[in-house]
């Protein structure tokens, strides 16, 4: 999978054209889309108006995965507060061997083979594989 226009600075964190995107502390997660003809999926985010935000000039932002070539969506905890579904917890990585694995994650990928996992704090979860990713600022 290649990160076109954007990096993955740690567990909740991408950088991008010199900016932090903390999608943990600053950016709550607002919806995904999936379009199943043109296999695309977006992943939207939009900035949290709080004073320990970090400041930059992003408010709302979209991931869009092109090419997907796998897609699995776990299901959130109903036992948690709908509240905790805007929070990523962790965006890591696993190898396609451990498709059935929705609770784990590695930190050093290899782009080109693993899958993508994204693990909420409301407990759903998404794991993706597609040929690229590029970040889209959207119109404020």
């Amino acid at each position: 999978m290649k990160l076109t226009n954007f990096e993955i600075e740690d567990t909740v964190t991408l950088h991008y054209t010199g900016l932090y995107l903390d999608l943990h502390n600053d950016y709550d997660f607002h919806e995904f889309k999936y379009s199943l003809s043109s296999q695309v999926f977006e992943i939207q985010w939009d900035k949290l108006e709080t004073e320990e935000t970090t400041s930059n000039n992003i408010d709302k932002f979209k991931l869009r995965f092109s090419a997907v070539s796998f897609l699995k969506i776990q299901e959130r905890d109903a036992e948690v507060p709908v509240s905790e579904d805007k929070c990523l917890d962790v965006l890591g990585w696993l190898p396609q061997n451990m498709r059935q694995v929705m609770d784990s994650f590695g930190l050093k990928p290899d782009y080109k083979n693993d899958d993508m996992i994204l693990i909420f704090r409301g407990g759903q979860t998404i794991k993706i594989n597609a040929e690229q990713v590029d970040l889209i600022v959207l119109e404020q």
